[in-house]
């Protein structure tokens, strides 16, 4: 990722992007593409409104609500096509969200962020990407044919 991307995302969420010792974040920061930054920002964005929120209100009802850690990133990074998110803190819901965005990525090109005709390539190392970055025959579609052509005449209605 871009180093202004990064310092964007460092910048705006202080709160889950600082310094939490000799961990991976702290020495390599976002290790993924820019296609992928936009579900960084939204899942950081929810990420810290669901824990300042719920923590506002486990303090006015204690009884209903407990304090939810803040979350810190441990490590973000690509593996095997798709993001991988690791952070202390937190509670079962965030972890529930996290491995949906963790998911929807396989399904997102890690360079252009285009969700359209993306596949993977066949051999050698694992990257999900737009077909317009496929080298020569390397390339398998995430979705099959059919649901590529209902996707394709929903967008030229739009």
């Amino acid at each position: 990722m871009t180093p202004e991307r990064q310092q964007y995302l460092i910048k705006t969420f202080p709160k889950i992007y600082t310094d939490t010792g000799n961990t991976p974040f702290n020495l390599f920061h976002f290790e993924c593409d820019d296609g992928w930054f936009l579900m960084l920002v939204r899942l950081s964005q929810y990420i810290q409104k669901y824990i300042d929120q719920n923590n506002e209100w486990a303090v006015k009802y204690p009884d209903q609500y407990k304090i939810v850690p803040q979350v810190k990133a441990l490590q973000i990074k690509e593996k095997f096509g798709t993001l991988r998110y690791y952070f202390t803190g937190g509670d079962e819901h965030i972890s529930a969200v996290v491995s949906f965005v963790e998911y929807s990525s396989s399904f997102t090109c890690e360079t252009t962020g285009k969700t359209e005709d993306v596949g993977r390539n066949k051999k050698g190392w694992i990257k999900t990407h737009h077909v317009s970055l496929a080298r020569g025959n390397d390339f398998n579609f995430i979705d099959d044919e059919e649901l590529r052509k209902l996707y394709l005449t929903n967008e030229k209605k739009i």
